[in-house]
């Protein structure tokens, strides 16, 4: 290019060569025209020869531009340069691709990470992307060294636990990062910070970038504060499911539900081990279907509640079941166990009480497991069923009395 600027220059430099010598000769012309010592023959002579020389000396002039043009490099004088400067070209288009291609990623991460890093493990060399809230974006942040120091760096100034920040500083360790990675896809480090009494959930994920072979990895780490909250919320309406499942709703006690739950782990406590120790008590409300029939169910309703109140008072941190209309169930455990009989006088005391005042009246009956006789739950039911049956007989005769 350089070479075709100077035969240029050397064509502009002898045309205005030729126009100058035109020039000068007119003016020779003239001038002798004005004189009477030269003849116009001679005259003629003159200028014919130095045009002459003129357009030999243009002639040579344009003929060296010509060859400067045609003129081809010496390819072997050029030889190393050229091919250092096509690898760094390529280079350059290589790392001009890769960053296309990180910043297409980050950008459909943009609304779920704070921050991603492009690292390559080997130098530990990064480039960073960190969340910019006003566009909503990731952002190319930083481009330096040393990615593990900044890592550090970057989870202090979240004001993590020390004992956290400690583990956290076992785990995100190189070493340990690709032992991870050689045995799971992700790696995955949770950890949570609190600041001004608020606490934030967070989540540090590290996979290759590509595969393995490229020594590069991606390390993104997101808030996972609405993960949480859904999950919590999601407990919670399980919970509620739950409960709702296995809670009575006119008196909130357990339903029948819950009752065969419990029985049937019971079973498994008596298939493995014979010792295990609980009774069972049985009550049932007198004078519910004469209720329901005269004054309405709604006061039938209200007997129930009557009823469960003084069972939950008297049991109160046992396990208590509504089984059905008007029958519910305790399951004594632990020390309950132990009070069982204490309990059951104090349960028929209240109820003769009740008796004389004329409110709920509850027949009871209570049972032992013996390991000897019961090979289920279901067997020490029936006997403190059968009790029950008894102490009903026995309030009525009471009531008639």
């Amino acid at each position: 290019m350089k070479k075709r600027n100077i035969s240029v220059l050397i064509i502009i430099l002898s045309v205005i060569i030729i126009t100058v010598c035109i020039i000068l000769v007119t003016k020779a012309i003239n001038d002798s025209l004005s004189s009477s010592n030269i003849t116009v023959s001679a005259l003629s002579a003159h200028f014919t020869v130095m045009f002459l020389i003129i357009s030999i000396l243009d002639l040579v002039i344009i003929m060296q531009a010509i060859r400067l043009i045609e003129r081809k490099p010496d390819m072997y004088k050029y030889d190393i340069p050229v091919a250092i400067m096509s690898e760094r070209a390529e280079q350059i288009k290589i790392q001009q691709n890769k960053n296309e291609l990180y910043a297409a990623i980050v950008q459909t991460l943009s609304d779920e990470y704070e921050a991603v890093y492009f690292v390559d493990i080997e130098t530990e060399d990064y480039l960073k992307y960190t969340r910019h809230e006003e566009y909503k974006m990731l952002w190319l942040d930083k481009h330096s060294h040393y990615f593990f120091t900044e890592i550090y760096r970057f989870l202090m100034k979240k004001r993590i636990d020390k004992a956290e920040m400690n583990k956290l500083s076992e785990e995100i360790t190189k070493d340990n990062i690709l032992s991870v990675l050689s045995e799971n896809s992700t790696a995955t480090f949770k950890f949570n910070t609190n600041k001004s009494g608020t606490t934030n959930y967070y989540i540090i994920k590290i996979v290759y970038f590509m595969d393995k072979a490229t020594n590069h990895i991606v390390v993104g780490i997101q808030n996972i504060n609405s993960w949480i909250q859904s999950e919590n919320e999601y407990k919670e309406a399980v919970g509620q499911a739950i409960e709702m499942a296995i809670i009575d709703d006119l008196t909130s006690v357990k339903n029948r539900n819950a009752y065969v739950k419990h029985e049937q782990e019971l079973d498994m406590a008596i298939e493995s081990d014979s010792s295990t120790e609980f009774a069972l008590v049985v009550l049932d409300v007198n004078g519910l279907k004469h209720i329901n029939d005269t004054l309405g169910h709604k006061s039938g309703d209200a007997l129930l509640k009557k009823a469960s109140a003084l069972i939950c008072e008297v049991y109160a941190g046992n396990a208590i079941y509504r089984i059905g209309g008007d029958e519910f169930a305790v399951i004594l455990l632990g020390d309950k166990y132990n009070d069982r009989f204490t309990l059951l006088e104090q349960f028929r005391e209240r109820v003769l009480e009740n008796m004389d005042k004329g409110d709920v009246v509850i027949a009871s009956g209570m049972s032992t497991y013996t390991p000897d006789i019961d090979p289920s739950a279901e067997s020490v039911f029936d006997r403190a069923d059968a009790a029950m049956y008894e102490n009903k007989l026995e309030l009525k005769k009471d009531q008639t009395a």
